[in-house]
């Protein structure tokens, strides 16, 4: 048996490393143990935005996990690309860099459908201000009028870099002056709230380097928050229906005296917890996993944003 931590956490992506960075420096200072599949990606760690892009989605790339989803009958049987990020700031380390916080309509309906205040846009938006240094300069002049956030609805002290780009295609505001004319209202801050209207986010990018939940959180971590990267979870062992610890890929076990976190992403946290027998029964049944707890939800219900991209083409004498 392996050594035993306070708490164990899975998953060092976007959620995850923020939660260990949280919880090691509260009071009470807890063992911690954060446990990565991936890689460090230490050399990674000060790629530009445009560098780790490409690095990113490369061929083997050692930051993408390369997942193709099963073919689809309704495609000639494509397998479409999955991408998600393989090691410390997990998929913040591919994702496009955007940083949307969506409408305050939408936190305030999901906090009434659970009847949980902590859901509503008020308490998301203090939230939000621990995380965001938001740089609010506009550096291209001619867009300073159509972005200019209040800074009082945003925060200059989180640990994640935020900023307007630092720099953009000469014929940026003609997006705007096309919006206009076609009768779309203006906003110049999308991420106040109220994203309704033509604007842009700001993005984790500053100084020219793009911010991971690993670099923002983990880059000083105190001594009592342990990081074990490349060590993929096997299973969650339990004591009845309670999880007492893990084990990794090899056979080492660790213990936890007060909870085991899986924070592995929306398709890793239910493999994960399958392989461990809580998911659907007839599920586990069928790959002869021991049942620990009948969840049937879990595994199902996968919804996702499409991406796809649009350009125009323009004849030169036009």
């Amino acid at each position: 048996m392996g050594e035993t931590f306070d708490f164990i956490l899975v998953g060092a992506g976007g959620s995850g490393a923020v939660l260990a960075s949280r919880l090691a420096h509260t009071a009470a200072a807890p063992g911690i143990l954060l446990v990565e599949a991936g890689p460090a990606n230490e050399d990674a760690a000060n790629l530009s935005g445009a560098e780790r892009f490409n690095v990113a989605f490369a061929p083997d790339s050692p930051l993408n996990w390369g997942y193709k989803t099963t073919p689809q009958k309704h495609a000639s049987n494509l397998e479409i690309d999955y991408s998600r990020g393989r090691g410390l700031g997990g998929s913040t380390a591919i994702n496009f860099c955007a940083w949307t916080v969506g409408p305050r309509d939408d936190y305030d309906e999901w906090a009434d459908m659970v009847g949980d205040d902590r859901f509503g846009w008020r308490n998301v938006r203090r939230v939000l201000k621990r995380i965001e240094n938001l740089r609010p300069k506009i550096p291209a002049q001619d867009l300073r009028k159509h972005l200019h956030p209040e800074i009082a609805n945003h925060s200059a002290s989180g640990n994640v870099d935020l900023s307007y780009m630092e720099e953009w295609l000469p014929s940026a505001e003609d997006n705007w002056v096309a919006a206009e004319q076609c009768g779309h209202r203006l906003n110049p801050d999308v991420n106040s709230g109220d994203p309704i209207g033509f604007g842009i986010a700001s993005v984790c990018i500053a100084d020219g380097v793009r911010a991971t939940s690993a670099s923002a959180y983990l880059s000083r971590p105190p001594s009592n928050l342990k990081i074990l990267t490349g060590a993929p979870v096997a299973r969650i062992f339990f004591d009845q229906k309670r999880a007492i610890g893990i084990e990794i890929v090899g056979g080492v076990k660790f213990q936890a005296r007060n909870e085991v976190i899986i924070s592995g992403g929306a398709l890793n946290t239910p493999q994960i917890l399958m392989l461990s027998g809580v998911g659907p029964a007839s599920e586990l049944k069928k790959h002869n996993i021991p049942l620990v707890y009948d969840a049937p939800m879990v595994g199902h219900n996968l919804q996702d944003h499409c991406f796809s991209s649009t350009g125009i083409v323009l004849r030169n004498d036009s």
